[in-house]
């Protein structure tokens, strides 16, 4: 009996060594998916008289911003629940924006004011995983899925970013990724790629409520627009949280989301005050009993929900 539990835990000791190998030596290899593309008559060039006394990056991204409106319009669900990824890889539409999106290597992310910077960031997040996920495949396991975030990329002006440049250099303005064997910032000391991280630039911790990682317990996909971003952000925060925070009072228990668990960094410095950052979010009756139980010195025992990777289809 022994035996076979020890060879069982041997097995499977092995079994994530090499899966972490493999991603670690792995995941600096960009797959950059906005290459060459072949543009038909019309699609993906610049209408001047839409551009005129706009920055090129600003045109271009609001372009970009428009097309991913229409396909994923067509193709995900109201409640951006569910997304048909069939449908979006046989659709025309998809050429278009796969056109535009090569034009991403025109944008100077730098000079892209505040809220457009964010909007385009997030859109792309959104589209990206969408678009590696209709090229590649869906990833399998913790390793695989790791590695497609790693790898998964786009050109943007001169420099490549994979999705966790996107998320955690950029929009978590260089924070470090939450796996448990990452041990540094995602951008090191003196990368080109922090150039867009401007002074005036802010971090949001509402972005973890707008990202999709292409799983079933990942946030709703919506599309972002730079007039309309707070009222978004808010948006998706109260869905959010509304959905994936459980308060049982009489257990003194607050269930929430796993998402919460790995960024709680993000949102304060410890569970209580994550709590308290995210109670601004939920419905009146249900703050309140949470500030109940925080405002009480009793223990509050915290769970978290299992997270579904299974795809969002």
């Amino acid at each position: 009996m022994w035996n076979i539990l020890v060879s069982t835990l041997l097995i499977a000791g092995v079994a994530v060594v090499v899966g972490m190998l493999g991603y670690l030596f792995g995941k600096n290899r960009a797959v950059v998916l906005n290459g060459e593309v072949e543009v038909q008559d019309g699609v993906g060039r610049d209408n001047e008289e839409e551009e005129k006394g706009k920055i090129k990056g600003e045109a271009i991204a609001e372009k970009l911003n428009r097309t991913i409106l229409q396909l994923f319009g067509k193709h995900i669900e109201n409640d951006g629940s569910s997304v048909n990824y069939a449908g979006i890889a046989s659709d025309p539409l998809f050429s278009e924006y796969k056109a535009i999106a090569f034009k991403l290597r025109e944008i100077e992310l730098a000079a892209l004011p505040e809220e457009q910077w964010m909007c385009l960031l997030l859109n792309i997040y959104n589209a990206l995983v969408i678009h590696g996920t209709v090229v590649l495949g869906v990833p399998s396991g913790m390793f695989g899925r790791l590695h497609f975030y790693a790898t998964v990329s786009y050109q943007i002006g001169d420099q490549i970013y994979s999705l966790d440049d996107i998320e955690h250099g950029l929009l978590r303005h260089n924070r470090k990724h939450p796996a448990p064997f990452y041990w540094n910032p995602q951008f090191y000391v003196g990368d080109p790629r922090m150039g867009s991280l401007a002074p005036a630039r802010h971090f949001d911790n509402r972005i973890h409520f707008a990202l999709v990682c292409g799983a079933r317990s990942c946030p709703p996909v919506r599309v972002y627009t730079p007039a309309c971003l707070n009222f978004g952000l808010r948006t998706a925060a109260e869905v959010f949280c509304r959905s994936n925070v459980e308060i049982l009072v009489a257990e003194r228990t607050v269930r929430v989301s796993k998402l919460f668990q790995w960024y709680m960094s993000d949102f304060g410095e410890d569970e209580r005050a994550m709590l308290r950052a995210i109670s601004k979010w939920l419905l009146p009756e249900d703050q309140q009993q949470l500030h109940d139980l925080l405002d009480s010195p009793r223990t509050i025992t915290m769970a978290y929900h299992p997270y579904d990777w299974s795809l969002n289809e």
